[in-house]
């Protein structure tokens, strides 16, 4: 999950980067790399939670398989309350910026899914 968001986020950076580079034909700097890193901060901050979890089953402090359900649930939640907000700091009205937190969980359920599932399949058991 962490590593996913990790290189979604340096991903999302270098498109911003070019991107930047192609309208104003040079790269970002100072107040506007600072701008940049803001914009893309939610896609660092998914991979916060993950790794503290990991690290608490790896401290023996939680079971691993515990750890990745706490984590998986709050990235969707995160992903939602993301999608919610950016929708209505746009202007949206309720119902455009919930659509847009579903879209949301739906990328991030595809995502963090994708990246969690074989491990929690390895360690399949119901919850405690």
């Amino acid at each position: 999950m962490a590593a996913t968001a990790m290189g979604l986020w340096l991903a999302t950076i270098a498109a911003d980067q070019q991107a930047h580079g192609v309208v104003y034909g040079r790269l970002a700097r100072g107040g506007e790399l600072w701008s940049l890193l803001y914009r893309t901060s939610p896609l660092l901050t998914a991979a916060i939670g993950p790794l503290v979890l990991v690290g608490l089953a790896a401290l023996d402090l939680l079971p691993l398989v515990t750890a990745l359900y706490i984590a998986v649930g709050v990235d969707i939640v995160l992903m939602f309350v993301w999608g919610l907000g950016l929708g209505r700091r746009m202007g949206a009205g309720y119902p455009a910026a919930l659509l847009s937190g579903l879209v949301n969980i739906v990328i991030g359920g595809v995502l963090v899914g994708s990246s969690s599932w074989p491990v929690i399949r390895t360690h399949m058991h119901p919850l405690p």
